[in-house]
């Protein structure tokens, strides 16, 4: 099972998605790819913050977000009392309770891997990590 962290849920709107990651959540079965509430999070705070500047922009966010809502309706995974106790020790490595610990604890909670571009944010945390992108991103 995989957690997708939120760079990997949101290159399937960019106009030019990657080929290997577009491929890959294509060859994945339905019920093997997650989401976190936090994920959800971090991209109504990008419409939230769209909408200040690019009204056109924040409205075509919002749309894709409820088609993602709806695609990934029940693998919408919830900060639950396991995942917040992993979280603040992990967090305690760090100088915050970020996010990036956030959905590693979600992962370590499940016995899960993120997928993320973001290697190295995600390794520190101990948790397994898989990078979708080529090997030169």
């Amino acid at each position: 099972m995989y957690l997708l962290d939120t760079n990997i849920v949101s290159e399937t709107i960019r106009p030019v998605p990657d080929h290997n990651v577009a491929i890959w959540l294509l060859s994945q079965p339905t019920e093997a790819l997650w989401i976190s509430v936090l994920t959800i999070a971090e991209i109504e705070r990008g419409i939230a913050l769209a909408e200040q500047r690019d009204t056109a922009r924040a409205r075509q966010l919002s749309g894709w977000l409820e088609g993602l809502l709806t695609q990934y309706q029940d693998q919408i995974v919830p900060v639950d009392r396991a995942t917040a106790r992993i979280w603040g020790r992990m967090a305690a490595a760090t100088t915050d309770l970020d996010i990036d610990a956030a959905i590693a604890a979600t992962a370590s909670a499940h016995g899960w891997t993120v997928a993320t571009r973001n290697v190295r944010d995600f390794s520190r945390f101990g948790v397994p990590v898989f990078n979708p992108f080529p090997a030169s991103t």
